[in-house]
């Protein structure tokens, strides 16, 4: 109600504002003509009686529409405010939103680093233990390769040693052994595979 009647002063005012420039360039342009006679003050008189007819026409008819006119403007501004006051708070509240998004992406993202570190470093321990486990089981394999070869290699050398004492003995018995040595070996072992 406060409005609607500020808004009619408004109108009356603009009202007052025309008349007043109208009136006060007609007394200027009769001045310009200037006769004695009763002509000019009723020029003036009729202008004026004209004008607050015009005034009052104009103001009878297009106050509703002018005030009709301000009205709906003024609905439509107080609408754009709410709207972009609704803008704004759903602007503020995506901003909060956002914000704790990302502190929570934020906080996600460090215990995934963590979690990815431990895991690293617990697969780095487990490899460590398993290259431990690889090298001991190669070594023991190594350790077992080397007796093997070494007992081989006796073996060998031992047979190696037999064959060769043994030519050296068939090389130094003819020398030692004689023939009637022969043959009392020969009894000595039929006398034995008999007994």
């Amino acid at each position: 109600m406060k409005n609607k009647k500020r808004t009619d002063n408004v109108v009356g005012i603009v009202c007052i504002g025309l008349g007043f420039l109208l009136l006060c360039a007609v007394p200027a342009s009769a001045a310009e003509g200037a006769s004695p006679s009763w002509r000019p003050t009723y020029d003036v008189i009729m202008m004026w009686v004209n004008s607050l007819i015009l005034f009052g026409v104009l103001y009878k008819f297009l106050k509703n529409p002018f005030l009709d006119f301000i009205h709906q403007k003024k609905m439509e501004t107080e609408k754009d405010l709410q709207r972009a006051e609704d803008q704004k708070v759903m602007a503020e509240t995506k901003i909060k939103e956002s914000k704790q998004m990302l502190e929570e992406g934020e906080d996600r993202f460090k215990k995934i680093k963590e979690r990815i570190i431990a895991q690293g470093e617990a697969r780095k321990a487990q490899i460590i233990e398993e290259a431990k486990e690889q090298s001991q089981y190669m070594m023991t394999e190594a350790t077992r390769k080397i007796d093997s070869y070494i007992i081989r290699a006796r073996k060998k050398f031992r047979e190696e040693m037999i064959d060769i004492a043994f030519e050296k003995a068939l090389e130094k018995i003819p020398e030692v052994i004689t023939e009637e040595d022969g043959e009392r070996f020969v009894q000595d072992y039929i006398h034995k595979g008999l007994a």
